[in-house]
């Protein structure tokens, strides 16, 4: 039987880039780092944030939004930030708990898909749950084209399973140009083989230093800027390379 939410999502995503957030183990930053990027990014483009952890939904905790969709040719987003557009779960669930599992995981990601009205963004970023969930296989069968931005910690247990996780895109034939390393421990990582091996299969690596009372921003996150760290130079640079062509 077809789906015809799937020509739907087709249709409405055709000309958008979609850069998928993703990393093998839970905890290694990839909501916050979703958060980081469309704060850059927004000053470029207008950034649609799709959070695809449907079982334990946060960025709207991190863009410290309340606010829900309106209705116009499907659902409009909230702008939560200047230029920065989010589609959570949590706007229908309301902060209950989601059970969900295959089928009843991947109805909920065609329907959120299907229904939501980008006007006219163009960069999308989906944040995803650790490993291989089924949002991630849903990306596989669903948006052939999205590119894979991998995120691990600094801990030779997270790279020995990025590594695994690296291997797969791989053989699926992803994109996956860039490797962040959240400075989560104290260590040296260029001492470790497993890292090494792991970097070699990216075009850039960006290691993301630890950001003290970092929730503390979610008020105002542009006072992030004011902070004398290179990343957001690097998180810039990034779009500068790898988007600024695709997205103008």
């Amino acid at each position: 039987m077809i789906d015809i939410r799937v020509e739907g999502i087709k249709k409405n995503l055709e000309n958008k880039k979609i850069i998928v957030i993703c990393g093998s183990k839970g905890g290694v930053g990839k909501s916050t780092l979703t958060f980081l990027l469309s704060l850059v990014f927004s000053r470029f483009v207008k950034v649609g944030v799709c959070d695809l952890d449907f079982t334990g939904s946060s960025l709207h905790i991190i863009f410290n939004s309340t606010s829900t969709f309106k209705e116009e040719d499907g659902i409009v987003l909230p702008e939560v930030l200047k230029n920065v557009f989010l589609l959570s779960v949590n706007f229908f669930s309301k902060d209950n708990p989601l059970a969900l599992r295959g089928e009843e995981i991947t109805d909920v990601f065609l329907e959120l898909l299907t229904i939501t009205n980008w006007k006219d963004i163009n960069l999308l970023l989906f944040d995803t749950p650790p490993t291989l969930t089924d949002p991630i296989l849903d990306i596989f069968r669903f948006l052939p084209k999205a590119e894979f931005w991998v995120v691990s910690s600094n801990s030779i247990l997270s790279f020995h399973t990025t590594l695994k996780f690296v291997k797969l895109l791989k053989e699926m034939k992803k994109e996956i140009p860039i490797l962040f390393v959240n400075r989560i421990f104290e260590n040296d990582v260029k001492e470790m083989d497993v890292y090494e091996e792991l970097a070699k299969n990216f075009e850039k690596v960006v290691f993301v230093p630890f950001i003290k009372d970092l929730e503390s921003f979610y008020i105002d996150p542009y006072k992030l800027f004011d902070l004398e760290i290179t990343l957001f130079n690097e998180l810039q640079y990034l779009f500068t390379q790898f988007l600024r062509k695709e997205v103008s």
